[in-house]
């Protein structure tokens, strides 16, 4: 196979002598005894070549990428075109478009290796520019590709150094930790998640009597102000070799209720897991713990494993799946009761190539809470289904500042084992925050949380609006 390699100055070279600008003249002299508007279309268009040329002969990448943007809806898909767009697009830091553009002249010469060479420098870019093992991956084997072609000697040796540098990237990885300390503040408009009915109707397959009953102040919404604060450290650890590292976390925390004090609470939370990373992809096995104390009495402890699968589909979007099972231990002494469950999930998430870097998530959930079971009053087992969908959106509003939003909503069904009847649940959820970064320590993010419950067992129907104010300190 001949390879060519285009250099400046080769009198070979697509870009010294690209087609594109040959075929826009020949449609002048052809098509212009025929149609003025559109000779003059066309001579336009050779302008706009001409001056992209001489712009990226003289390095003025943006002028040359501004001017061949014009162009791309006609000429996207010719090999000259592309191979210019393409490196005037790494020139500028637009690697997305490099990207695109290269693939293509690739598609149609396999053995362009001057193509191929740029696109394994884009990728590598990408990799140095997002800490992104799959580019330095996708770098790599394209370098290689280049090796297959017989390179000249100065190229095979700068494609040496390129490899050596993503060795290093790859290899030269360290324990990375991180403290940090939150204070949060706001207020709850429903702290208890209850009802805000003065009365309850329900039938009682006990006696087999429809009862009323008056709730008490405690068993109806209570809004208050909270605070809290959380202390923790998180730490990313290489393990084995440079695809697979350790990750941890271990936080404990405290939230205090003004007005309910009995929704005082403590939490000491873990996480153990491990990734491992592909060329496009990334998998997650983590273990989960969770301890709640309420008052200062023991009020539940979680225990969760976490299986997750990512995988890269391009460069704007992934596809990702989980499994989640555990079991959770209520010591309520009113009502003791064990929990076990499972839950599937697939996640899509798409990052627009805007400067924003606008990320758009679609979440589908779907699972069971299996042989729940409570040991008093009544010693019942049940199943729960549930099913849920999870939109999200987030953005850079300012330098500093990110926007982030979601709007969750879920459906779950079972026996409900103290009334002894069918329970349907819908629950909405929207959310909406903003993290600023003050400083490299400092990071200051207000968030406000919107719950509407609908159920069909009444004392279950509730509202609630929390608004809370977060601190965070790195260190």
């Amino acid at each position: 196979m001949k390879v060519c390699f285009r250099q400046k100055g080769n009198t070979s070279d697509h870009l010294r002598h690209p087609r594109l600008l040959a075929a826009l003249l020949l449609g002048l002299v052809l098509i212009g005894p025929v149609a003025s508007v559109h000779s003059q279309e066309l001579a336009a268009s050779l302008q706009q070549a001409q001056q992209a040329q001489q712009a990226f002969d003289a390095k003025q990448f943006t002028e040359a990428l501004t001017q061949l943007r014009t162009l791309e809806a006609d000429h996207a898909g010719e090999i000259e075109y592309d191979y210019l767009y393409g490196r005037a697009a790494l020139a500028e830091g637009d690697l997305n478009t490099a990207i695109a553009a290269l693939s293509r002249v690739l598609a149609l010469d396999p053995a362009f290796a001057g193509a191929r060479l740029e696109l394994a420098r884009t990728y590598y870019s990408k990799g140095v520019k997002e800490h992104s093992r799959g580019s330095f991956e996708q770098a790599r084997a394209e370098f290689q590709n280049v090796l297959q072609l017989n390179p000249p000697g100065s190229i095979r040796e700068s494609i040496k150094g390129y490899l050596d540098l993503i060795d290093r990237y790859l290899e030269v990885r360290h324990l990375d930790t991180r403290l940090y300390a939150e204070f949060r503040a706001g207020f709850d408009t429903n702290v208890n998640n209850a009802t805000s009915a003065d009365y309850f109707e329900f039938f009682d397959n006990f006696s087999s009597l429809q009862r009323t009953v008056e709730l008490l102040e405690g068993s109806k919404r209570i809004a208050s102000w909270h605070g809290g604060i959380k202390v923790g450290g998180e730490f990313v650890m290489p393990l084995f070799s440079r695809y697979f590292d350790l990750f941890g976390q271990i936080q404990a925390g405290a939230d205090s209720v003004s007005s309910a004090h009995q929704y005082n609470n403590q939490q000491f939370r873990g996480q153990l897991g491990a990734h491992h990373y592909g060329a496009t992809n990334k998998k997650t096995f983590s273990i989960n713990f969770n301890d709640i104390d309420m008052d200062g009495r023991r009020y539940a402890d979680e225990f969760f494993i976490k299986l997750e699968w990512a995988q890269r589909m391009n460069d704007d979007n992934m596809l990702a799946g989980r499994i989640v099972g555990g079991d959770i231990n209520y010591d309520n002494e009113y009502w003791p009761m064990s929990v076990s469950g499972g839950r599937f999930g697939v996640e899509w998430t798409h990052l627009t190539r805007s400067p924003r870097k606008t990320s758009m998530q679609l979440l589908l959930v779907a699972g069971h809470d299996g042989y729940q079971r409570c040991n008093s009053p009544c010693n019942t087992r049940y199943r729960r289904s549930v099913n849920g969908l999870r939109l999200a959106f987030s953005t850079n509003v300012f330098s500093q500042s990110r926007l982030y939003t979601s709007m969750y909503t879920e459906y779950s069904d079972f026996e409900d084992p103290f009334f002894g009847r069918s329970r349907d649940d819908d629950r909405i959820e929207l959310f909406f925050g903003i993290n600023t970064r003050l400083s490299k320590a400092w990071t200051v993010r207000p968030e406000i949380q919107m719950i509407y419950n609908s159920s069909t067992v009444e004392l279950y129907t509730y509202k609630r609006v929390n608004g809370t104010l977060n601190l965070r300190w790195e260190f």
